[in-house]
């Protein structure tokens, strides 16, 4: 995944809108707590976390 990818993921999943898991390609990214100002995204079918700390 390159930074502009990355950084298109990002601003989407800030958004609210729904994201593909880049590592299974199969679950979608969820946000844990409000999707504005949480720092924590997890994928819906392969559990792995995004962090943004």
């Amino acid at each position: 995944m390159t930074p502009d990818e990355f950084n298109k993921m990002l601003k989407n999943l800030r958004k609210g809108e729904s994201v593909v898991c880049p590592i299974c390609k199969s679950g979608k990214m969820q946000p844990v707590g409000d999707y504005k100002s949480t720092k924590c995204f997890f994928c819906s079918n392969c559990k792995k976390k995004l962090n943004l700390d």
